[in-house]
Order: C-alpha cells, then sequence, then structure tokens
C-alpha cells in the first residue's frame, strides 16, 4: 500500500466534489473553506483525532477560505496556544505521553468549515433541503476510509457529538453508549476509541480523560 497515493485517492474526491458544489456551498454564507488534515499522513500512528469539523480560524487569520486537501508539517496543536490545542497539550501532559501528540493524526467528520457548529447543522440542512444533497453518508465515508488507511491505535473523539458519529455512523460495528463522563470502547479490529465531553473548547474532567488514555496504553500497547 502506498499511503500518499491512496490517500490522494480521497482528496481528490473531495476536490472533485467541489467542482460539482462549492457553488451551492457558497450560497448561503456560511461555509468557510475545506481542510482535510490538520496534522502529518502517517501510518499506524498511536493517536488519531477526529473532531466534528474545522472552525473560523484560517479565515479569520488569512481573511479567505480555507482550500487544504494534503498533509501538514505537523500536528496542528503542538505550536498553537488556542483553547482546544492547550487543553488537549494539558491532557497529554497529564497522560504522561506528550510526545505521543508529535506523530498524531487529525482531521474531522466534516471537512467544511464553519464559524460554529449551529452554522454547520444549518449549512447541512440547506444543502440537504434546497439541493436534496444528503451531506453526512458522504463524509462518514470519506472518513472511515481515512481510519482505514492509517490504521490508527486510539481515537481520541473531540467532544461527544464527535464520539457519537464514529460509534454510530462512520465505524457502526463500534456502537456503545455514553459512560460515566466520557465514552469509550474498543471495537473487534483492536481500535480504542475515547471521547471525551467538551463546551466549546474546554474539555471537561481532564483528570479522568487523562486516566482513561493511560489506562488504555497500559493494555496492550507499547
Amino acid at each position: 500500500m502506498n499511503l500518499e497515493k491512496e490517500y490522494e485517492i480521497i482528496s481528490s474526491e473531495v476536490k472533485n466534489f467541489l467542482i460539482d458544489y462549492e457553488g451551492k456551498l457558497n450560497e448561503f454564507d456560511l461555509y468557510m473553506g475545506t481542510q482535510i488534515l490538520f496534522s502529518q499522513l502517517i501510518h499506524k500512528p498511536k493517536f488519531m483525532f477526529i473532531g466534528i469539523n474545522p472552525g473560523q480560524g484560517y479565515f479569520k487569520e488569512k481573511g479567505v477560505k480555507v482550500r487544504e486537501f494534503g498533509a501538514q508539517k505537523e500536528f496542528e496543536y503542538l505550536d498553537n496556544t488556542y483553547k482546544l490545542a492547550t487543553e488537549t497539550k494539558d491532557i497529554f501532559s497529564r497522560a504522561g505521553c506528550t510526545t505521543d501528540l508529535e506523530t498524531a493524526v487529525k482531521t474531522n467528520w466534516i471537512f467544511f468549515a464553519t464559524k460554529n457548529a449551529k452554522d454547520l447543522n444549518s449549512l447541512l440542512s440547506n444543502m440537504r433541503n434546497r439541493h436534496k444533497i444528503t451531506l453526512e453518508p458522504i463524509f462518514d465515508s470519506w472518513v472511515k476510509r481515512i481510519i482505514e488507511l492509517i490504521q490508527p491505535k486510539i481515537i481520541i473523539c473531540e467532544g461527544k457529538a464527535a464520539f457519537d458519529r464514529v460509534t454510530w455512523n462512520i465505524l457502526p460495528e463500534a456502537r456503545t453508549v455514553w459512560g460515566d463522563g466520557l465514552g469509550y470502547i474498543k471495537t473487534y479490529d483492536g481500535i480504542h476509541i475515547l471521547g471525551y465531553k467538551r463546551i466549546f473548547s474546554n474539555i471537561k474532567d481532564k483528570d479522568l480523560v487523562a486516566n482513561k488514555i493511560k489506562e488504555i496504553l497500559q493494555q496492550d500497547l507499547v
């Protein structure tokens, strides 16, 4: 398997989708661009992060809509100080595995950037109702293929909504219910999936999450 070539197939599909539909996405004044990866593309990383969708950070900084389809030089959180980056680094510090962030892979369920979750829901709804395009299963398929391509050992879902989407739609064989302050399951393929609660970018119960990461690492990872 050639990791880069297989990933290029997926990214090309995203580009081709935008050729057909970016004009429609722009109609609603909610769409702020497309970005797939926020990290390097690494085969069998220890950690993979999956959020809901990119935010407005690129647009606020550059003044243009983001168009990033390839891998990045490093995991975006490493040299950034915005809230979710610092919260994530704090958790990994508490878990004693900060260096693992250097080889982490990061993507989102939806690659389309919006200002916030409310705008994302409006964008998905408007595309479905006005243009009869249901985007959710399209992204489920793309993200599932990325997971299968890179084969992470542990997936960190950034919030309950991301955890529910991964375990009920993207990897439906992993269906589970939310536990005591967090969500966790190990799939039949041996992937650990962990999700935490957050309010905006503030991660709740950080010690609980950090201790669960340590527990997973102690189970069967080197």
